[in-house]
């Protein structure tokens, strides 16, 4: 498994970055993106309302998940080991889709993490496709690079 495949999974607080027709962004967080493989996010929706109507807008939008132990000396600190402290993931929305397992296990993801009333209000399965992966190096943008591109 790829290392910015486990960052995204083991994230608990991704952050979904979206944009609607004319442009304007929104920021929202999304717990229950799981990456399924190097080119594949699914994510169930309960309370992003804004982010379904841009989404369906503009189908582009990036993912943000940053290592576990970041605290703020934390990215400082990591950044300059060399080891990136997030990654964005920029992805290509490509609509709903019904998967019973996929919904059953980001369900009781959530429901160990956020509890069970979050959990019962998760209503549609996402997917989305990965087309490129890049470290983030927090004040060093020289550092930032692609790592990973869909074919």
């Amino acid at each position: 498994m790829s290392e910015y495949r486990t960052i995204f999974n083991v994230c608990p607080e991704k952050y979904l970055a979206t944009a609607d027709g004319q442009g304007i962004p929104d920021l929202a967080i999304c717990g229950t993106a799981y990456m399924t493989d190097d080119e594949t996010v699914y994510a169930m929706n309960g309370f992003l309302d804004r982010t379904i109507v841009n989404l369906s807008e503009n189908p582009n939008c990036v993912f943000l998940a940053r290592r576990r132990e970041n605290s703020e000396s934390g990215v400082r600190k990591k950044a300059s080991s060399g080891k990136p402290p997030a990654y964005r993931y920029h992805c290509t929305f490509l609509g709903f889709t019904e998967n019973e397992s996929m919904e059953n296990a980001i369900r009781s993801r959530t429901a160990i993490g956020a509890g069970h009333h979050i959990a019962d209000a998760l209503q549609q399965l996402m997917i989305f496709r990965v087309d490129n992966v890049r470290e983030v190096f927090f004040g060093k943008p020289d550092d930032v690079q692609n790592i990973a591109a869909a074919k």
